[in-house]
């Protein structure tokens, strides 16, 4: 299973990399799902797709769709590709297991990929200036993330406040009214970091991080053996 542009660190493979990884993946005897919802959203890099790589296309099942690279979230449209002997199974049990897509959905989904399919490239402008003004209010908080390449998520560092990232997001929503996804939702290797999402507008952004930053304050200002969820 691979996710590049990653949730929930950004991270993005270079073609090298990516060249790499499918000659590897060619060699091995399983299939390959390649989740790539985030390929539009890349900032100052190309996304590089594993199915540019014929030699995986007898294994790799392809997923994307236009949640994010045209904000149609709640519209539910996504498509996967695959291995034609694949398929035919995937559909079989896609049919007993969704309903069908309305038919507004499907209409707004041919306009993304007609008329408005440069969308993505406007948008990822506005994000890359949200992503750089919530690291600049991050970093006044000495609060550290890599900077993403792709995706609109930071990964911040909150190790140096002796909570686990469940409780330092519990905290941050009971009780200051901020939305974070604890890294732990993302395996144990994500523990000690917290998910923030910069997609949303300007003004909301800089509303949570001042309350984001209200409670870091106000956790600096207690020992860390005395800090509770």
């Amino acid at each position: 299973m691979l996710n590049y542009p990653n949730n929930p660190t950004g991270a993005v493979l270079s073609y090298e990399e990516t060249a790499d990884l499918a000659h590897y993946l060619a060699a091995q005897d399983f299939y390959i799902i390649s989740d790539e919802i985030y390929s539009e959203n890349t900032f100052g890099q190309q996304h590089v797709s594993f199915g540019s790589f014929k030699s995986l296309h007898h294994q790799l099942i392809l997923i994307n769709g236009l949640s994010k690279s045209h904000a149609m979230t709640g519209l539910r449209i996504g498509f996967c590709m695959g291995p034609s002997k694949l398929m035919k199974h995937i559909t079989i049990v896609h049919a007993y297991n969704c309903i069908c897509a309305n038919v507004p959905a499907q209409h707004a989904a041919i306009a993304a990929v007609t008329t408005a399919k440069d969308a993505a490239i406007e948008m990822n402008k506005a994000y890359i200036e949200r992503r750089d003004y919530c690291i600049s209010h991050l970093s006044k908080m000495n609060l550290n993330c890599i900077p993403p390449n792709g995706a609109f998520y930071l990964f911040i560092d909150i190790r140096h406040f002796g909570l686990s990232s469940f409780d330092f997001a519990n905290m941050a929503l009971e009780k200051y009214g901020v939305v974070l996804v604890p890294g732990s939702t993302f395996t144990e290797a994500g523990e000690g970091y917290v998910r923030l999402s910069y997609a949303y507008h300007k003004d909301i952004l800089a509303q949570g991080l001042d309350r984001l930053e209200t409670m870091t304050n106000e956790l600096n200002a207690v020992p860390c053996e005395r800090r509770e969820s």
